[in-house]
């Protein structure tokens, strides 16, 4: 929680008047002019002081939501000023923006890991695809700027935060998860067995699919979107699903990105 308080904000009051009350004599020869008291007149600018308090807490919010999360390894990946991400933040006049990323939840990799587990040895069609459904076959990587880097490298301990941008992969270590899954979506849509290694599009859900709708519900997973990609970036060796097409192999993955965690700040 953030606490800020107006003590240091700029007074843009008017100055105070003062009045001098005099009484004044009738008629010639009376006492002479006597001062009798002071008036003070103190004139107030309410909408002016009321926008300059609102600005600077604005000013000094962003500052220290930001302090904070740059602490906990969290820093903003875009902050806007009026819209304008240009703009410094000592011009604000109606609001301010910082986006994000989301704490790492390790809570939530283990969820995904047991649902997909469980989906596995549920679906699969033989033991040998039954086996898959083990730690010992998949693997997280993390890819931190999908701009630079072109490959995922492992998923660091120390890892705090996923940024906008990036991207965690549950990937698999064998070449025949992709047509265990196959097999799975085939017996899923009716197809006969003696076609399971047939062409066409199976029609039905294997095990990676059923795996999210499982995890979606979660409350793990409200700051996160989670879905599966046939890939040919992050294909395994010896990839052996759709090995014929025209573009090579692909390997199904499951990737989660963080939503955009933004933060706001504005005068209405």
């Amino acid at each position: 929680m953030v606490n800020i308080t107006l003590d240091g904000a700029p007074l843009v009051i008017k100055k105070r008047k003062v009045i001098n009350v005099r009484i004044r004599g009738e008629f010639a020869g009376d006492l002479d002019d006597r001062l009798i008291g002071k008036k003070d007149s103190l004139t107030v600018d309410v909408k002016n002081q009321t926008e300059a308090d609102i600005k600077y807490l604005l000013r000094h919010i962003t500052i220290a939501e930001t302090e904070q999360q740059i602490k906990l390894k969290n820093p903003p990946t875009r902050v806007a000023v009026d819209n304008r991400e240009g703009k410094q933040l000592a011009l604000v006049e109606r609001k301010t923006e910082v986006t994000y990323g989301n704490f790492l939840d390790r809570a939530m990799l283990k969820f995904v890991e047991r649902s997909l587990f469980s989906a596995i040895h549920t679906l699969a069609v033989n033991a040998e695809g039954k086996a898959l459904g083990s730690k010992a076959y998949w693997e997280w990587r993390y890819v931190a700027n999908p701009r630079k880097n072109k490959y995922s490298r492992k998923l660091p301990k120390n890892l705090r935060s996923i940024r906008v941008g990036s991207y965690l992969i549950l990937k698999p270590r064998s070449n025949m998860v992709g047509l265990a899954n196959m097999f799975a979506a085939r017996k899923d849509a009716g197809w006969p067995e003696d076609r399971w290694l047939g062409p066409g599009s199976s029609g039905g859900r294997g095990f990676m699919s059923r795996s999210i709708d499982m995890v979606k519900r979660s409350n793990l997973l409200k700051n996160y979107t989670i879905h599966v990609v046939f890939t040919k970036r992050f294909r395994v060796k010896g990839e052996v699903y759709r090995k014929n097409n025209p573009a090579g192999p692909l390997t199904p993955v499951i990737i989660i990105r963080a939503k955009r965690n933004r933060r706001y700040a504005r005068i209405k």
